[in-house]
């Protein structure tokens, strides 16, 4: 009989417990919500509203109102061609890991040299394909990891001129598949 009482005292402290656990939660999540509301708003309130972006009709960057020329002085659609010069796979390594690199190239050129880079690229396939190889093969690995590939893509002219012997039919190479795999 002495251990009913002492057990009457135990299960009432314990259920006096729960509720000011409860309570204690209760009041600790919800200042929480408070505060994350709080927060929100404020930064709502301090950060400026997005910026409007104003669409062009010029993909290559000119705008409506501008002149719609690039820094070449060329217009996107006036007398330029697109010429694929070729594609192939390979391995760099450059670096501690070697990479299997897929790669296609083409060329931007004016219209009327269209034709003549077409023939010369059929003629000189091999040596075209021999100097993208060279170019992405010698490549070190931040120079194929940027994101406009420019480093590349002034080799890659750079070659390419050499190959055709004219340093002004090439407006711009084109790297339109770059995929590199372990």
């Amino acid at each position: 009989m002495a251990d009913q009482p002492a057990l009457e005292v135990a299960e009432s402290t314990s259920s006096r417990k729960r509720p000011r656990r409860l309570i204690s939660v209760l009041i600790v999540a919800g200042l929480m919500i408070v505060e994350g509301i709080f927060l929100f708003c404020l930064l709502n309130w301090i950060s400026p509203p997005p910026l409007e972006a104003v669409a062009g009709d010029d993909p290559a960057g000119g705008t409506s109102e501008g002149s719609g020329l690039d820094e070449r002085g060329l217009s996107w659609g006036d007398g330029l061609a697109e010429v694929d010069l070729t594609s192939c796979t390979l391995t760099n390594r450059n670096g501690p890991k070697a990479y299997t690199v897929t790669i296609s190239v083409s060329v931007l050129v004016r219209e009327m040299d269209e034709e003549r880079i077409g023939k010369l690229a059929e003629r000189m396939k091999s040596r075209i394909n021999d100097r993208v190889n060279f170019v992405v093969r010698s490549a070190d690995q931040k120079y194929l990891n940027q994101p406009g590939l420019e480093t590349i893509k002034r080799h890659l002219r750079n070659e390419l001129e050499k190959c055709f012997g004219d340093d002004q039919l090439i407006v711009e190479v084109l790297v339109p598949e770059l995929i590199q795999a372990e």
